[in-house]
């Protein structure tokens, strides 16, 4: 039995984000390799998020009368949790969240209206012109994407790719199209609501849905999973309209493109570095993991 590939789709957001938040960052990892340490949000939203995956292909298949080749949730959530902590070579990093992800992937599974599944971890490709505008795929697209993930694709110049994978693509009972995007927290409150309206990954997801299906597009949507149990869950946020970040969201991968080609005639260890007390430097989570190499510019000993 498979598992499902939900991985990156290759030149994303985050990808995006990583380069317009501190370009030293980027460098590390995308041209020289190293990798950051995996902090505990990512392990446990990777855990739900495969979890929910294969339970979205579980139904998919059910309702069409397909064979379904792939594991069930239950299995690719350990299966997954196995997999990384033996590429990680010691300790159980991964598995010791596998209990966590089952137990709120099974209560929001049993909990929940089965939704019509039209595609499950679907990666869409985005052209944008110089201009910020989507436009049609170019003469030497497949070339292009089979490029995707390298960061010289930028001096080929525009169209420029962008990319993404939807969690879930699903149909209401109206029949309009809705891209559902999973997110794990412990809190929802107003000011994690708020923030989705000018998220870069939202934005582009519903330029694409309106693109894509026009007037039959109902919009975008965060299907939060709260990982203690209480009230309210599980709830659905639909982020408030943007019609101007929707207008401009274009013209960011245009100045994140345009930034990459220039910045590739440098030294990758001589990247513009951020240096901000909070943000990039020290978040939430902690420091950067290249906090240290920025203080005293020893180069990176973390590899991928």
């Amino acid at each position: 039995m498979k598992l499902l590939n939900a991985g990156s789709s290759g030149r994303g957001w985050s990808w995006r984000q990583a380069l317009l938040r501190c370009p030293q960052q980027f460098a590390y990892e995308k041209l020289l390799g190293y990798q950051r340490e995996n902090r505990e949000a990512l392990i446990k939203g990777s855990l739900v998020h495969i979890g929910l995956a294969h339970a979205n292909v579980e139904t998919l298949c059910a309702q069409n009368g397909w064979e379904n080749e792939h594991m069930g949730w239950r299995e690719s959530i350990a299966e997954l949790a196995l997999r990384e902590d033996q590429e990680i070579g010691h300790g159980e990093t991964w598995q010791q969240w596998k209990d966590l992800a089952l137990e709120a992937v099974g209560v929001y599974l049993a909990q929940r209206e089965a939704p019509t599944v039209i595609a499950v971890e679907h990666r869409v490709e985005m052209w944008i012109d110089a201009d910020g505008r989507l436009v049609d795929p170019p003469a030497d697209a497949e070339k292009r994407s089979a490029m995707a993930t390298d960061p010289k694709l930028a001096l080929m110049g525009p169209p420029y790719l962008h990319t993404s994978r939807i969690d879930l693509l699903e149909r209401d009972r109206f029949g309009r199209f809705w891209v559902t995007d999973y997110k794990t927290c412990y809190r929802v409150d107003a000011r994690k609501r708020d923030g989705f309206a000018l998220s870069g990954q939202i934005l582009g997801l519903t330029l694409w849905g309106a693109n894509t299906y026009g007037s039959a597009f109902g919009g975008s949507a965060l299907q939060m999973l709260r990982l203690i149990d209480g009230r309210d869950r599980f709830p659905r946020v639909i982020p408030a309209p943007a019609p101007w970040a929707l207008r401009e969201w274009g013209n960011s991968i245009v100045e994140s493109e345009e930034r990459l080609a220039r910045l590739l005639t440098k030294d990758p260890h001589r990247w513009p570095k951020v240096f901000s007390e909070q943000g990039p430097c020290m978040d939430r989570y902690g420091p950067c993991s290249y906090r240290d190499n920025c203080l005293t510019g020893k180069k990176p000993t973390i590899l991928s």
